[in-house]
């Protein structure tokens, strides 16, 4: 999306590859600037086993095997980007390593010693083998430098931008939030249901504004129910929404299509984030994108990201959160702001171009 937004002559070409196994549905959504979409079977480093069974699932589906190998000297592309396990120094094509944040080396505490152990072989592997390494932000950059061997020189920071359809921007959000049967006005924290996301503050925070005379608050959860590190995480959140009494004011809708996301984040009357740990957060560029005020966890990361229309709090106090809560919740209206979205709008056409300008720069270098 946003290097369709650059004059014609500095466009590149894209192809998407994808495994056969893999979801295209996020690709689907890129309507008609979708690129050539590619599969490939195995790869021939793989082992001969591996590579006879992806052969013949491939050949199930009609599909000629082909490796990832020869599908990119066919294509002649230029880079591969982004891979988040290694393709190894060997590889035909210069492919980009990416990193999205290093929460095993912040948060330890979630993780097994095994798992701390393979993620840092692996990040290791990443970083050595790689033509080039991107990560989402300065944030991230301190902390490669700090806990890998990394050479400065084939690394880069490419901070996304998310680019709105401006056709969402024509959709029946209200709709959208009555056919969900949520009330008239709602916060929405949409997010996995992973342990460093902390829900648990958000649903105190909650508690303490409904017990302080604001019975109609109520919050709209979204996204994926399973945590593989933390199995009964969800279960814990669910029972925690008893214990607290908040089953009239929370919503757990689970996992939606983008489109439906996006008409409920335009509807909603705030945005929370109150994660412990992110890479670039995805959700604080969609509330750029689309004018929403968002009370966030007071991360240096969230600081970097910066985004306008910002209230910053500590992650480990539900009473502050309450705080800024209770003070704006009769003031917070409905969404859509048609206002904010129109600036937004403007807005994101000029980031897009920054960003698709760094990414290209970065392709430049990897190949370099």
């Amino acid at each position: 999306r946003a290097c369709v937004l650059l004059p014609e002559e500095e466009r590149p070409e894209f192809h998407f590859i994808s495994e056969l196994k893999a979801e295209v549905v996020v690709l689907r959504e890129l309507g008609a600037i979708l690129p050539p979409l590619h599969a490939f079977s195995h790869r021939k480093a793989s082992p001969p086993l591996e590579r006879w069974r992806a052969a013949s699932k491939s050949l199930r589906r009609g599909h000629w095997p082909i490796s990832l190998e020869s599908l990119a000297t066919r294509l002649k592309l230029t880079a591969l980007f982004p891979l988040q396990s290694s393709l190894g120094e060997k590889f035909p094509v210069p492919w980009i390593g990416w990193i999205p944040d290093f929460q095993h080396k912040r948060l330890p505490h979630y993780f097994s010693d095994e798992e701390l152990k393979r993620r840092d072989r692996e990040f290791q592997q990443l970083i050595r083998e790689c033509s080039h390494l991107v990560v989402s932000s300065q944030d991230s950059d301190g902390d490669l430098m700090r806990w890998f061997e990394a050479d400065k020189n084939r690394a880069s920071i490419l901070r996304f931008h998310a680019m709105i359809d401006p056709r969402w921007l024509e959709g029946a959000a209200e709709q959208t939030a009555r056919t969900f049967q949520l009330p008239e006005k709602y916060l929405m924290f949409p997010s996995q249901f992973w342990v460093h996301k902390n829900h648990e503050r958000l649903l105190q925070a909650l508690s303490i504004v409904k017990r302080e005379g604001a019975r109609d608050v109520a919050v709209v959860f979204t996204g994926f129910q399973k945590d593989y590190r933390k199995p009964g995480h969800f279960t814990k959140i669910q029972n925690l929404t008893v214990e607290l009494d908040l089953q009239p004011n929370v919503h757990y809708l689970g996992l939606l299509p983008r489109h439906d996301q996006i008409q409920l984040l335009r509807r909603a009357a705030a945005i929370v984030q109150p994660s412990y740990c992110e890479g670039w957060s995805s959700l604080v560029e969609d509330c750029r994108s689309l004018g929403k005020k968002i009370y966030l966890s007071d991360l240096p990361i969230h600081r970097e990201q910066d985004p306008p229309n910002a209230v910053f709090f500590n992650p480990d106090r539900a009473e502050e959160l309450a705080a800024h809560l209770k003070r704006d919740w009769d003031s917070l209206a409905p969404g859509p702001n048609w206002v904010d979205e129109s600036q937004a709008l403007v807005q994101s056409r000029e980031r897009g171009i920054r960003f698709a300008r760094d990414f290209l720069n970065i392709i430049a270098r990897a190949v370099r």
